[in-house]
């Protein structure tokens, strides 16, 4: 028997090679699956940073940012419906008597859809840390037929708005320390003008317009009598040059005009994106001067657009709406999606509807000394001392939140949480309105007046519910798509490859892992094997490839 003899150094390098390369493959695998695992660890974290840096900047409100075009002339249409309260027992309503109170029946016809072209304009940067921008907000309606529930040609019969105003209008003209040099004989003199005035036009309790021409303006001829009166009036005062006064009467006449067009100014959120389009200023005033107290008087929050980026979830959002002559807030509700788009959404509570003789909040709204039915019962502000003594009161649709007093004195309004409340729903990341619904009812607070003879027909203190107005608000589909591919879509990629990066990082150290146990099994295992006693003998015949070889030892094993 013969054999084919190797060297022995040929031996010992090929197994310390193969041994080597071994080693260093599954050294360079454990590196990159640590590397992977890592990376895919931290993927999310860098992304979010990344993310949130880009989210701050853009959300600027200066010109570059994606923010600032849409903030200057929103591309989202936006929609106001009108719901105009008819009143169906119009004669029975008109021939009561004092003592006889005839609650009048409401039908709510509309909506009469318009559509608001929002956009701003005299935009100036200010020079001032933190940083500010001063605009006006244009605010013009547009009929829109086929959205529209009627006609503007539709006849509303509705309570007579305008002597049953004059009463408080003059009390606060006459009362006003501007007027101090009229003498009380001129004060009788102006109330007997107005009677006869009023009796001239023949008016009653109620009336009746086309439904345009009532929120946009007709000549009404009782107010065309008396506008020489008033301006008589109001040329004793101080006060002529700060009260609107026209010969055109119209609900919204003043707020779809150049009149009605405020200006304010805004953070820009540099370089605190806290205060992200938070107003500053409305109309040169820091604080409102209508109010009792400082606390009512405040101008808070945004004007309901935006709110500032990556907000907390539970953070109360302030909006301050001039039409309510205060600042306004919501609280979240719930998480919802508007066309694939994630948002928060929020509503008034009901807190902000309490009476100011129940709410700690709500108190600076009345003077201590005032006990009204609007200082005691829940449901309506009285705005009065914002509209130069106009009896106007705001509330919620068909007075919801209210504790029932102002429902039970009308007939045919139903209130309802989901169709009558107002909602916001915010992008939790950007803070950018996704969807509004902007819900406000405007009502004629009617109360005897002791110098105006018709409002002495009913001697009942009480609210009638003139219209309700619903702005709407929902992203367009383009800006959806956007938000949608820039939020949601590149956070799942990330996701997707983050998991992949963790996976595969793991499991190709949990590969070497199990590849060095192995090894060191078998090394355990040939270390204690029978088989290794002997493997001198075996290798004997390899030409010495072990030096321990010995010849007489195998003489021996072999005789």
């Amino acid at each position: 028997m013969s054999f084919e003899k190797e060297g022995p150094s040929d031996v010992v390098f090929c197994k310390c090679c193969c041994s080597k390369r071994q080693k260093c493959g599954m050294l360079s695998v454990a590196i990159t699956g640590l590397v992977l695992s890592i990376i895919g660890g931290l993927l999310y974290l860098f992304y979010h940073l990344i993310f949130n840096a880009v989210v701050k900047e853009q959300t600027k409100i200066r010109e570059g940012t994606l923010l600032y075009p849409e903030w200057v002339k929103p591309s989202q249409k936006v929609y106001v419906g009108f719901y105009l309260m008819n009143i169906t027992n119009a004669e029975e309503f008109a021939a009561q008597k004092p003592g006889n109170f005839v609650k009048p029946i409401i039908e709510q016809k509309g909506p009469y859809t318009y559509r608001a072209y929002i956009e701003k304009d005299r935009i100036q940067p200010l020079d001032v840390f933190p940083k500010q921008i001063s605009y006006r907000q244009t605010f013009p309606l547009y009929f829109e037929p086929e959205l529209t529930v009627g006609s503007e040609d539709d006849w509303i019969t509705t309570i007579n708005f305008i002597p049953l105003a004059l009463g408080p209008f003059f009390k606060y003209v006459l009362s006003s320390p501007e007027a101090e040099n009229v003498t009380n004989i001129q004060k009788a003199a102006i109330y007997r003008t107005l009677n006869r005035l009023i009796e001239d036009a023949n008016s009653t309790l109620i009336t009746k317009y086309k439904a345009g021409e009532m929120l946009f303006g007709v000549r009404d001829p009782l107010l065309t009598s008396i506008i020489d009166v008033i301006n008589v009036v109001l040329n004793q005062t101080s006060l002529s040059h700060l009260v609107p006064i026209s010969d055109l009467f119209g609900l919204f006449l003043i707020p779809n005009s150049t009149a009605g067009w405020h200006h304010f100014n805004a953070y820009t959120g540099e370089p605190d994106y806290h205060l992200t389009n938070m107003i500053t200023l409305y109309d040169n005033q820091t604080e409102l001067d209508f109010w009792f107290d400082k606390t009512c008087n405040m101008i808070n929050g945004t004007d309901g657009t935006t709110r500032p980026p990556f907000s907390r979830r539970e953070d109360i959002i302030y909006h301050y709406f001039p039409n309510a002559c205060r600042s306004t807030y919501v609280k979240y509700t719930k998480d919802v999606t508007v066309k694939g788009v994630p948002g928060w959404e929020y509503r008034p509570p009901p807190e902000m509807f309490k009476a100011p003789r129940s709410s700690e909040e709500n108190k600076c709204f009345c003077e201590e000394s005032d006990d009204s039915n609007y200082c005691i019962h829940d449901g309506g502000l009285y705005m009065a001392q914002c509209l130069f003594g106009a009896p106007l009161m705001i509330s919620a649709p068909h007075f919801l939140h209210g504790d029932g007093f102002y429902l039970g004195k009308i007939i045919g309004m139903k209130p309802d949480y989901e169709e009558h409340t107002s909602s916001f729903v915010y992008e939790e990341h950007t803070g950018a309105a996704i969807m509004a619904t902007k819900k406000l009812q405007f009502n004629l607070y009617v109360q005897p007046d002791e110098n105006i003879k018709i409002s002495q027909i009913m001697d009942e203190y009480w609210a009638f519910p003139i219209m309700w107005v619903n702005g709407t608000y929902t992203i367009n589909d383009e800006d959806a798509e956007l938000l949608f591919g820039l939020i949601v879509i590149s956070e799942i990629v990330v996701i997707v490859v983050e998991i992949l990066m963790f996976i595969t990082g793991v499991g190709l150290l949990v590969y070497v892992s199990r590849y060095y146990v192995f090894v060191y099994k078998k090394e355990q295992e040939d270390s204690i094997s029978p088989y290794s006693s002997k493997k001198e003998s075996v290798y004997k015949f390899t030409n010495g490839a072990y030096n321990t070889y010995n010849a007489d030892e195998d003489k021996k094993e072999m005789l």
